[in-house]
């Protein structure tokens, strides 16, 4: 019986331990960050790329409709 008692009084303190040590862990948080932060870049990205494409769209419409004027 003893035995057992101190089997299981040594499984809490190992399973104690692991919890403390799985609370100072920082890697998790770290990756986390890099993820939110590639994140914020992609939508930065989207964001120009579509500002510049609408951009870009009218130029060329503006370009090919001056072609075709002076084709005719």
């Amino acid at each position: 019986m003893v035995g057992a008692l101190s089997c299981s009084k040594q499984q809490k303190e190992l399973k104690m331990k692991n919890f403390m040590s799985f609370l100072k862990n920082k890697s998790g948080a770290t990756a986390i960050e890099y993820g939110l932060i590639v994140a914020l870049i992609s939508i930065a990205i989207v964001a120009g790329a579509t500002t510049s494409g609408d951009q870009l769209d009218t130029l060329f419409k503006g370009v090919g409709t001056t072609l075709t004027t002076a084709n005719q």
